[in-house]
């Protein structure tokens, strides 16, 4: 019984590192487009934190987000398959 539960275990952090991928993609997506409000806010204001904010939402552009999610179902996928490895302890 206990190789079931440690299995479940395993595959249900799998599932949340994939899911995780997704959701940070959308929280850095909603982020860059503070960062560009703010940018355009403090544009007239001060101009040195306009650059700033206009900078750091170009660094969010930048980024290979495929790559990061890739990243992220492979990660998950190898944990979801190891989570395998405790059913071969079932009958023993």
């Amino acid at each position: 019984m206990a190789p079931i539960v440690v299995s479940i275990m395993i595959w249900l952090i799998g599932i949340i590192i994939i899911l995780l991928g997704k959701y940070l993609y959308d929280w850095l997506m909603k982020t860059k487009e503070k960062f560009k409000e703010k940018a355009e806010g403090a544009q007239f204001h001060d101009h040195s934190k306009a650059v700033a904010f206009q900078i750091s939402g170009k660094v969010l552009d930048a980024i290979p987000w495929y790559y990061v999610r890739l990243i992220f179902i492979l990660v998950g996928a190898v944990i979801i398959a190891l989570g395998f490895v405790p059913l071969g302890f079932l009958f023993i």
